[in-house]
């Protein structure tokens, strides 16, 4: 019936903000994450990165087929995809983009740190003790790039993109736009857990 699409840049805030609406709200999440995962298993990464992609629009597609509501997590569907999904059936598909273009990078890793032992925020691999400070400062740069081109994209498309440069202001965005967008496929609004956000 419907699909509630949420991409954009890595470690923006994507699947923590998801896990918290579909636990809210009682709504059912596929996290493209998760496919892609187990596609790196079964045919190693170059692979799972060619069928990554695919899988993630056919997906979606046939999710909007549904009697229920779902919460689609990841950035594995482009915006050119999203704009195909939602020329399909604009009332079955809303597209969401995510991202950090006006982050500093130090910044941006010391946040992530700062709030990886918080209930409510999935810790990132980016974070890892293990990890090589200099290499997450590099990678977190190309997210905000990343971040940046999503932002125009998206918008250019119709699209809304949430600013998630604090976590919680772009959590709270998020959950704005997935409440207007619940109520309006007469889905009511089922009790929730008012300590989140």
């Amino acid at each position: 019936m419907t699909v509630y699409f949420i991409g954009g840049a890595s470690a923006s805030g994507k699947s923590t903000t998801a896990a918290q609406l579909g636990l809210d709200y009682s709504i059912r999440i596929i996290k493209l994450d998760d496919i892609y995962n187990v596609l790196v298993k079964a045919a190693g990464e170059t692979e799972a990165k060619q069928m990554i992609r695919p899988m993630s629009f056919a997906c979606a597609n046939e999710l909007m087929e549904s009697n229920e509501p779902f919460i689609v997590e990841g950035g594995w569907i482009s915006v050119e995809q999203a704009v195909l999904l939602h020329n399909g059936n604009s009332a079955a598909f809303r597209a969401v983009y995510c991202g950090y273009p006006n982050a500093k990078a130090a910044d941006r890793f010391s946040q992530m740190a700062d709030q990886q032992g918080s209930e409510e925020y999935k810790a990132h691999w980016t974070t890892d003790e293990s990890k090589d400070y200099d290499a997450m400062i590099a990678w977190i740069t190309k997210q905000i790039a990343q971040s940046a081109s999503y932002r125009k994209k998206s918008e250019a498309s119709g699209f809304l993109f949430v600013d998630f440069t604090t976590f919680q202001d772009g959590a709270l965005a998020l959950k704005i736009d997935f409440e207007r967008w619940l109520a309006s496929t007469c889905h009511s609004l089922p009790s929730r857990n008012d300590k989140s956000f």
